[in-house]
């Protein structure tokens, strides 16, 4: 999982820190590496029994997986 295309987000707007984060913000666009529903990884996990980050409602860590 590449941190930088599965950010962590609070809000839409992203930290000046993290500018370099801002072409993966928008998660409806097609770019490699991004986990999504659709992903191997995320259905493996759900499979398992995981929560996915990217589903968490006040706060979207697309990374995360516990």
């Amino acid at each position: 999982m590449i941190p930088s295309k599965n950010a962590l987000l609070f809000t839409r707007k992203l930290d000046t820190a993290l500018s370099s984060y801002a072409p993966y913000v928008d998660r409806s666009l097609n770019f490699p590496h991004k986990i999504d529903h659709n992903d191997l990884c995320y259905k493996l996990f759900k499979v398992h029994g995981f929560t996915w980050g990217g589903d968490w409602v006040n706060s979207k860590d697309y990374k995360k997986i516990i």
